[in-house]
């Protein structure tokens, strides 16, 4: 007798009643001995599975099918504002006088643009931090200094005076006169650099593309340097670590400026997307095997696409490619001498990249480097 499959909407006419996670008993209760449930993880993914036999799925199984859940969807969990003082209290790398720097968790918003949304963020828990640290004051640097927003994790540099942040805008600005790279990034990208390493100016400016405003490369004009409509970040990369079996590599990226998203678009431009970036990776494409450029002025955002060895080795279904967060995190800060009001060994600052970053590395076969 061939085996049948009943799909949720025919369990749930026949129940009148919604199958969740927590229902499998009410399904083995009201379907006969010979059909075994089986739920994955959540209810919209059960299956009922009919056959000749009379096995029976134990529900202990079923337990431990539900409560899998990937390590891309296991978020830090705050609720209040309360819990995410105390997340981001736990998770401070450093602090003097002048500056407090935690190590920001992937999805956390530094401000809200939206103000109809009740996403938590970090400027909703500054006071409480004040108050929890005993500082007189606790301040976000100028948006022009933040890093990314919620789309990286990594270091946030909080000043904790009016002349700390006054500071931290001026050592900004002489960073990117000098084209010092103070930052230090780590990013797994989809495709291996051409280059193992390259420092080297790009220009980046503005475009509408359809609904969007998407950030696009350009070449640099000599007259046009100063063009408000445009920036000339420098961006040098570092292949650390690459496996040519699935075309993947860690890479350190030290960039001297990181607005307008110009990381994912240097390395979209280098045909080397970051893993996640479901913005500008659609810019590469592979034909026979090779990358091949997108003219960025009419690629829109889209789900990236990934090699399907690469997705396998990942653990994801073809509709579960959206949830893969951008691989990129601000490992270190370096402040220098003018910044540390010392002429001496300049300050470094470290921040251990989070779960699922770690857990991607595994899973592709690459290695942090040490960190000192």
């Amino acid at each position: 007798m061939m085996a049948t499959i009943i799909t949720l909407q025919t369990i749930q006419t026949h129940l009148r009643t919604h199958v969740c996670v927590n229902c499998s008993k009410v399904a083995l209760q009201k379907f006969p001995r010979w059909m075994s449930v089986r739920t994955y993880g959540t209810a919209r993914a059960a299956d009922l599975h009919v056959d000749s036999g009379v096995n029976v799925e134990s529900e202990k199984e079923g337990t431990r099918r539900e409560k899998r859940i990937h390590t891309y969807h296991k978020v830090p969990d705050w609720r209040t504002p309360t819990e995410l003082a105390e997340y981001l209290t736990q998770n401070i790398v450093f602090q003097n006088d002048e500056f407090l720097a935690v190590n920001k968790p992937y999805g956390l918003p530094i401000y809200q643009n939206d103000t109809t949304s009740d996403e938590l963020c970090v400027n909703d828990v500054l006071k409480l931090l004040q108050n929890k640290l005993g500082t007189d004051r606790l301040m976000l640097p100028f948006s022009l200094d933040i890093d990314l927003q919620k789309k990286s994790s990594g270091i946030l540099i909080l000043p904790k005076s009016v002349s700390a942040r006054q500071d931290l805008r001026s050592f900004t600005k002489i960073v990117r006169t000098a084209q010092r790279l103070p930052q230090t990034f780590w990013a797994v990208t989809v495709g291996i650099p051409i280059h193992e390493e390259l420092n080297e100016q790009i220009c980046v400016m503005q475009h509408q593309v359809g609904e969007y405003i998407m950030n696009i490369p350009d070449k640099i004009v000599p007259n046009k340097r100063k063009d408000k409509g445009r920036i000339i970040p420098r961006i040098s990369h570092r292949v650390l670590d690459k496996n040519t079996q699935l075309g993947c590599a860690l890479v350190e990226i030290k960039p001297n400026y990181t607005q307008w998203d110009c990381l994912q678009v240097c390395m979209a431009q280098r045909l080397s997307p970051i893993l996640g970036d479901h913005q500008y990776s659609g810019r590469v494409k592979h034909v026979l095997g090779r990358p091949v450029p997108v003219e960025p002025k009419v690629v829109k955002p889209a789900t990236q696409t990934l090699p399907d060895f690469v997705r396998r080795k990942l653990r994801l279904g073809f509709d579960q490619v959206h949830s893969i967060p951008l691989h990129l995190h601000c490992a270190q800060w370096t402040l220098f001498g003018h910044l540390k009001k010392k002429k001496d060994q300049p300050l470094i600052i470290n921040a251990a990249a989070p779960e699922f970053f770690n857990w991607t590395l595994s899973q592709l076969g690459l290695e942090l480097p040490v960190v000192s």
